[in-house]
């Protein structure tokens, strides 16, 4: 018998006895949930959501067949979550790191599922009051981080925060009292930059920046599965790139990517990713992530497309 394993994709899932705002706990405190798509785990699914808009999108895991007493167990307000994905011999990653807002069991025929929709970051977006006031020429990326670091069960690295240092406020200062949330869109609107949390942990970007973490996705190393333009405009001016790939780890919004297509040569270049979901299942062959980019450009300011 041969010792390789025929089950190459896993997906576990953990769920901390505590919300996001409690801190780090151990693994071995969590409820762990393992499918590998063998008959002796549960068949597990999800879709992760991501964008750089400053709300949470919301991410879906779905389980089948749970015991009524793990159903229970998984119905606790804001719950911690972790989950993580792995394929062949790739490492495992962490693709979402959050809190359940809710879970519903409905029956599809003979199964039993289980679906939990998640939210990161959720305690800072439902209320994180805040009182600020700066004089004039205080950085704005200074002025970011100290908001930032006011946002519960989020983590502030300075390394995250990509701000140009020569972007100040005016003489006249700037004053706010309300939820921090409110007060980071305001600066977002007004000093043209996106902000995010993802997995836990506070992102800050220039319009049309990114971070330095690239990933190829290419037709010719088999990652590439679809990609077509985003056109806008009376004229159909390109402003984006809309691309399907195998689900690739290591990276998200803020990010970049160098696309190469054999078939739409004229799409291929690099990118910052705006918006990025990803799919996977032991159940059925969706194992991939389709994400929304636009031209890197780090030399010119233009406003994106906010919803806040």
């Amino acid at each position: 018998m041969s010792d390789q394993d025929p089950y190459i994709r896993k997906i576990t899932l953990y769920v901390f006895p505590n919300d996001e705002t409690k801190g780090l706990i151990p693994d071995g405190q969590a409820m762990k949930i393992y499918s590998d798509g063998s008959r002796m785990t549960l068949g597990m699914s999800f879709q992760t959501n991501s964008n750089m808009w400053g709300f949470p999108p919301a991410t879906t895991i779905r389980i089948y067949n749970l015991s009524q007493d793990t159903r229970n167990g998984l119905a606790k307000a804001r719950a911690k979550v972790s989950l993580r994905a792995q394929w062949g011999n790739m490492p495992e990653w962490e693709i979402f790191n959050g809190g359940i807002a809710s879970v519903v069991t409905r029956r599809e025929g003979a199964d039993f599922v289980t679906t939990l929709s998640c939210l990161t970051a959720i305690a800072c977006y439902v209320s994180t009051p805040t009182v600020e006031s700066y004089s004039g020429g205080v950085e704005i990326s200074w002025i970011v981080s100290q908001v930032a670091k006011k946002l519960q069960g989020v983590t502030v690295d300075p390394k995250k925060i990509k701000l140009p240092t020569s972007v100040r406020l005016p003489k006249g200062g700037s004053a706010f009292s309300g939820n921090a949330v409110d007060y980071l869109n305001k600066l977002a609107r007004q000093y043209g930059f996106c902000w995010w949390v993802a997995n836990g942990v506070f992102y800050a970007v220039r319009d049309g920046d990114a971070f330095d973490n690239t990933i190829n996705v290419s037709y010719w190393n088999g990652t590439l599965l679809a990609s077509f333009p985003l056109l806008d405009g009376p004229m159909q001016f390109q402003r984006g790139v809309k691309i399907k790939s195998v689900l690739i780890p290591g990276f998200g919004t803020g990010d970049k990517v160098n696309l190469t297509s054999a078939s739409n040569e004229y799409l291929n270049g690099t990118y910052v990713i705006q918006e990025m979901s990803a799919t996977g299942s032991t159940i059925n062959n969706d194992w991939f992530m389709e994400l929304t980019g636009r031209t890197f450009n780090p030399d010119t300011f233009y406003p994106m497309q906010r919803t806040f």
